[in-house]
């Protein structure tokens, strides 16, 4: 793992160095979020991406989404408010995008593992527990 987030390193500094060549301020948050994500998908999901420099790639909006508060406003309130009615209600209404989210990683994770299944057995990691 460690060749893995050594490369995501190298990426942020790479970001980074635009930065601090040019004295123009930055948003920290989003470079260490974006740092993050690569390092995920790389080591949990064997994928390369820059999500920093390629923010419509279609892992790193997955990402976003699968995030994001599920919850409006009224929604929220009424959640709080009677969380041994709503909770239960919330979790069998359907929700068309925690459908297509994970829907996305699941077939993300079938086609790495036939990736995997059609790679030479040599070449493929092995963990060591």
């Amino acid at each position: 793992m460690t060749p893995l987030i050594n490369q995501a390193c190298d990426i942020l500094l790479s970001n980074l160095k635009v930065y601090a060549d040019s004295g123009r301020a930055f948003d920290i948050q989003r470079n260490y979020g974006c740092f993050t994500l690569d390092v995920v998908a790389s080591v949990a999901f064997g994928t390369q991406i820059d999500s920093y420099k390629n923010p419509n790639d279609a892992f790193v909006k997955n990402s976003r989404m699968f995030f994001e508060p599920q919850l409006s406003g009224p929604l929220l309130i009424l959640t709080i408010a009677f969380p041994f009615i709503m909770i239960p209600l919330l979790r069998i209404l359907p929700n068309k995008k925690r459908a297509e989210v994970n829907g996305f990683f699941i077939d993300t994770i079938k086609n790495m593992i036939a990736l995997r299944d059609q790679q030479d057995p040599n070449k493929v990691r092995h963990f060591l527990c």
